[in-house]
């Protein structure tokens, strides 16, 4: 009987090279690489004045460009904040990936999204539980825009009942 793990080596070394290689899509996000400051805005609640911040991050290459390490410190309100994610493209689901965990959770974020080059514009969707309603998820969807060659914007938009909400935006400039 054969199963579907059976392959020969040489069906199992053409997938990895599938998965392996390095694309336009991932050479697209070496933009990212360097040093960043950024200025980050909050709102508690839609109608709120936005709570501000600064802080800085670092973006490396990994694994020869396949994934970008994005490593971010600053403050929220009273507290220290620093996260740690990655973002890549994933060869064999055609989109790219990004997920993070930061000092203020336990939970590991995962989100997938498309580039739109016209925008020149990354958006991922994933979802996080809430925090007032256990048991429940928020549905996110987070916007990497592309403003010039030392600037880019993030935006981080959360879905309550039916309305999507922006509930936070980092604005990046090249160091």
């Amino acid at each position: 009987m054969k199963t579907l793990l059976t392959r020969t080596p040489k069906q199992f070394k053409r997938g990895l090279e599938r998965r392996a290689v390095v694309r336009k899509e991932h050479e697209r996000l070496k933009y990212f690489e360097g040093n960043w400051a950024h200025k980050t805005s909050i709102w508690l609640a839609p109608d709120s004045e936005p709570i501000q911040s600064n802080g800085k991050s670092k973006v490396a290459s990994l694994h020869d460009g396949r994934h970008y390490v994005l490593q971010h410190s600053g403050r929220i309100i009273d507290d220290v904040f620093t996260s740690s994610s990655q973002m890549g493209f994933d060869n064999l689901r055609e989109e790219y990936i990004t997920f993070s965990t930061d000092s203020l959770s336990t939970g590991l974020f995962v989100a997938y999204g498309k580039y739109d080059s016209a925008k020149k514009t990354y958006t991922f969707y994933g979802e996080i539980p809430s925090l007032r309603n256990p048991g429940e998820s928020i549905k996110v969807r987070l916007v990497r825009r592309i403003v010039d060659e030392n600037h880019y914007t993030f935006e981080w938009h959360e879905t309550h009942g039916r309305q999507e909400i922006k509930t936070m935006q980092s604005d990046f400039t090249r160091k």
